[in-house]
């Protein structure tokens, strides 16, 4: 159903309450937590996204422009690229599909 959703021959779920933020804090909460990167990844959610729009933002209104121009952000103000391949990462292994790597 998700690629069929990536791939616009389903619709995206549309409930606006559910943003990238919301995932990303249950992901960490259910999966990080405990685990010896915890401190880590809640760090890097709280650096690189609490402070952009990217996180209000509802998962149905995720594009990959949208994701390219959060990365391109990051790298304009000299995040390294292997940093900012992490945050593609992050966002790709929470099912964000518009999230694919270079």
């Amino acid at each position: 159903k998700r690629r069929r959703q990536r791939e616009g021959l389903d619709p995206l779920p549309s409930d606006p309450r559910f943003t990238v933020g919301a995932l990303l804090r249950w992901w960490l909460d259910t999966y990080v937590a405990g685990s010896t990167s915890e401190r880590q990844e809640r760090d890097r959610f709280r650096l690189y996204f609490e402070t952009t729009d990217l996180v209000s933002l509802p998962l149905a209104a995720v594009s990959a422009g949208r994701v390219e121009t959060f990365l391109q952000h990051w790298t304009l103000k000299g995040l390294a690229a292997a940093s900012v391949n992490k945050l593609r990462a992050m966002l790709r292994a929470r099912g964000l599909g518009a999230c694919r790597g270079r």
